[in-house]
């Protein structure tokens, strides 16, 4: 028999002291400057505390890695549009900025006093493009041939046929019939065009820039007929009527809102955060 606890304790000590060391170094290299190194010392030290819990200052040097390691990023929106853009729309832009934190990343929406940060992603939005209310008709033209009565056979002298039980002889009578089927498509569109960028706050480069484009888009569609209504198919006979065109207003800020989702995709895309 081997007593083995004394073996694993003293292991387990080795290891605890090289990952504290090793910890130690990589912090040294994140208060240099490093942000990947810090976010790797918060690794070693984790794991120090894994192992021994209250090992020396392991926590304290763990959170100084963690608040150095930690990237922080400015959201902002810049308007370049040349179209006249309301101001509660503007305001949904500005709302619409992502805010959602990750472990190693936090976003901001305003500067921080006691807070260095570290880029800037924005919005730029170029140009918000209002489409015209179009308005475009589709005539359908329906036919069937339909069975519309009977006609007695007639024999040699003029008079009704009969079959071999008597009965009179007579045959379907057939009737085309037509009808139209008008269709109304109301159509109109709003577009956004702009791009994100994301600069770096201490050199002032623009690091990465990706080109956005967001679309609103209104449809809808009227429909009615007129002939006759044996000729239509299923679906034919439902009366659909037009409807009020939206505002410009309303759609800029429908596109407004969809623009969040798009925004927040190019963030978590990027490289550096």
């Amino acid at each position: 028999f081997v007593k083995t606890h004394e073996i694993i304790h003293h292991a387990e000590n080795q290891i605890v002291e090289k990952l504290y060391e090793e910890g130690l170094n990589f912090l040294y290299s994140g208060r240099a400057g490093d942000k990947v190194s810090a976010q790797t010392a918060y690794k070693k030290f984790q794991e120090v505390l894994d192992y021994r819990v209250g090992y020396r200052d392991a926590l304290a040097l763990r959170n100084e890695a963690r608040q150095i390691g930690t990237i922080r990023v400015l959201l902002t929106v810049d308007n370049k549009a040349r179209q006249f853009i309301p101001g509660y729309v503007a305001n949904v832009l500005e709302e619409s900025i992502p805010v959602k934190n990750a472990f190693w990343t936090q976003y901001f929406t305003s500067k921080q006093d006691d807070l260095s940060l570290d880029y800037v992603a924005r919005l730029v939005v170029n140009a918000m493009e209002l489409g015209p209310e179009m308005i475009r008709e589709e005539e359908i033209k329906r036919h069937k041939k339909i069975q519309d009565g009977w006609d007695y056979v007639l024999d040699g002298r003029g008079n009704v046929a009969k079959d071999t039980a008597g009965n009179d002889l007579k045959i379907p009578r057939y009737l085309e019939v037509r009808a139209i089927v008008l269709k109304t498509y109301q159509e109109k569109i709003v577009l956004l065009r702009g791009h994100v960028e994301l600069q770096d706050m201490l050199t002032g480069q623009i690091l990465e820039t990706q080109p956005v484009y967001v679309e609103s888009k209104f449809y809808h569609q009227a429909q009615s007929f007129f002939g006759d209504d044996r000729a239509l198919e299923n679906g034919d006979r439902i009366h659909i009527g037009m409807v009020p065109f939206p505002s410009d207003e309303s759609m800029m800020l429908d596109v407004a809102e969809l623009v969040r989702p798009v925004f927040s995709n190019e963030l978590e895309k990027s490289r550096y955060l």
